[in-house]
């Protein structure tokens, strides 16, 4: 997902982007990920964690074409999150599995 935006200050276009990391990866410009980011995005994966990338690219105006927009992107970094289970979910799942649901 990405979206154009406009700085209050100088007037001036960015495009802001994020998605998975393995897609915001091909987009990037090859220089701004970090050395090791396909193995700490692996280790973040291996506990369990969803993983977001954002990058960012300034553009000269809001209304460039979208394959224009999400190329050559400067990664800027990486949100992970974990989601706990509801106590109530484990049950729940066995009764949708035990009912064919």
């Amino acid at each position: 997902m990405s979206v154009v935006v406009r700085s209050v200050t100088d007037e001036t276009y960015s495009v802001l982007v994020k998605g998975s990391p393995e897609i915001i990866a091909e987009l990037c410009h090859p220089d701004s990920l970090p050395a090791d980011f396909h193995e700490v995005l692996t280790g973040l994966t291996r506990q369990g964690l969803r993983v977001i990338a954002f990058a960012r690219k300034a553009v000269d105006s809001p209304d460039q074409e979208r394959d224009s927009c999400e190329c050559d992107l400067e990664y800027t970094g990486l949100l992970y999150m974990e989601n706990f289970l509801k106590p109530v979910s484990a049950s729940v799942i066995k009764d949708l599995n035990q009912n064919d649901i």
